[in-house]
């Protein structure tokens, strides 16, 4: 008897509109009859996957449904369908949301962090307060976030080390005493412990998504001139909390939006290991322990090599 499969169209409830996927689940056929399904990462951080099956009818599969894993960059095999009798009709019918990071990934809070700026300048930093979209609107977990007072035109530099996965470098704002806009320039950075770094108000980023940064390297040209707070770039690292709740996104795509806040320690001239007092003025300081604070042991023979050959 000849096998009948219906496989219904994606239904995308994903971060971006269905022709922006960063995370496409697809499904290959085997010598066997198996149905082999991946997944394709086209981003550079991990993303928290789950497939949901409306129907599915003759299969074996070995593992739990819906299914849920944690996809990295690139191609991830995620299960196989196995029909189980040839003489039935075998249907199915799935569809997938994805976003970004794992849920409730081990931060680690050891990590020291460099003050977004050139070595021996220094900056005042200044507290962000949560902005509310609506009154139902809950404030993040452990919020928090910091601005620095820049000059337009300064090099802004990678706090921590990670990997370039996502930008925004060609807004120009028309109008000027901004306090806030959503179509901000931005670099955002992903960490090995699966936070992510968010460098906020930019004329221009030095570096593309995909692209391995080290603590201090330069990423971007600052700017907020038209911003009443002045030159100044923003900064926050935040990772997945949880998600339960829903938010419609602009496009009308259901988007997960709980995300947590780290509460960083920097390293500066002042103060070696201390949280930023808001009014009080920091010197940037790059010391070698703090730029290598993450590497591994290759790593590090790597870059000493490279600096001190």
């Amino acid at each position: 008897m000849k096998r009948f499969f219906q496989v219904m169209a994606l239904q995308f409830f994903g971060l971006t509109t269905f022709s922006q996927q960063e995370v496409k689940v697809l499904y290959e056929t085997d010598s066997k009859g198996n149905y082999n399904f991946y997944s394709i990462n086209e981003n550079y951080c991990d993303y928290t996957l789950e497939v949901y099956f409306q129907d599915i009818v003759n299969f074996k599969y070995k593992v739990q449904l819906p299914y849920k894993t944690v996809v990295s960059h690139g191609k991830n095999f995620l299960f196989t369908l196995e029909p189980d009798s040839p003489y039935r009709l075998s249907t199915f019918r799935y569809n997938y949301y994805y976003f970004k990071g794992p849920v409730n990934p081990k931060v680690d809070y050891s990590i020291k962090y460099l003050l977004p700026i050139a070595e021996g300048m220094t900056t005042e930093p200044f507290k962000l307060d949560y902005l509310k979209i609506s009154k139902k609107d809950q404030e993040p977990k452990d919020y928090y976030a910091l601005g620095f007072k820049v000059n337009a035109g300064d090099t802004i530099y990678a706090s921590r080390r990670g990997v370039v996965s996502s930008l925004r470098d060609s807004t120009n704002l028309k109008y000027s005493d901004y306090i806030f806009t959503s179509d901000e320039n931005y670099i955002e950075i992903y960490h090995k412990d699966c936070t992510f770094a968010r460098y906020q108000v930019i004329k221009k980023a030095l570096v593309e998504v995909g692209d391995e940064v080290e603590a201090g390297d330069p990423i971007a040209i600052a700017s907020g001139d038209k911003y009443t707070s002045g030159p100044h770039v923003r900064f926050w690292v935040y990772y997945n909390h949880e998600y339960q709740n829903e938010v419609i996104d602009k496009d009308g795509s259901k988007v997960k939006k709980n995300w947590a806040y780290v509460p960083l320690t920097f390293i500066t001239k002042e103060c070696p290991n201390c949280k930023l007092e808001y009014g009080n003025t920091y010197t940037c300081i790059k010391p070698d322990s703090i730029i290598t604070q993450e590497f591994t042991k290759r790593q590090l023979k790597k870059w000493k090599k490279k600096n001190y050959l």
